[in-house]
């Protein structure tokens, strides 16, 4: 009778938590001092502004590259440019290079992205 006791109790547990949505939203050059999150009171980034005041907002962000591509690849692959291959925009991400949206869809995240600068194409 005890296993089934516990075979009982095993049965009643908790789910976890579901894993928490992650959204990256990452803008080339705009200019912080010109968003409304940031204080800027005649910006028109109602969107942005939003997400920020629901989300997590960095007050103090820098960037490894002026590129956009290596850039780019320091956020999402966490290497610094000269590491991952990619000193400058042109350059190809070497293939097995850790990517964080493989690491997510490992992970059983469902993963997107909508690019519309050339320089990540």
């Amino acid at each position: 009778m005890p296993a089934v006791l516990l075979a009982l109790l095993l049965a009643c547990e908790t789910p976890p938590p579901p894993s928490p949505n992650i959204v990256v939203i990452i803008m080339d050059t705009p200019r912080a001092d010109h968003l409304g999150a940031y204080g800027y009171a005649r910006a028109k980034t109602p969107a942005i502004d939003a997400l920020a005041a629901s989300g997590v907002r960095f007050d103090h962000a820098w960037t490894v590259s002026n590129n956009t591509l290596p850039a780019h690849v320091a956020v999402l692959a966490g290497l610094q440019p000269q590491r991952a291959g990619v000193p400058r925009n042109g350059h190809k991400l070497p293939s097995g290079t850790p990517w964080a949206p493989e690491a997510l869809q490992a992970a059983g995240y469902e993963t997107a992205a909508f690019v519309s600068a050339s320089a990540l194409s």
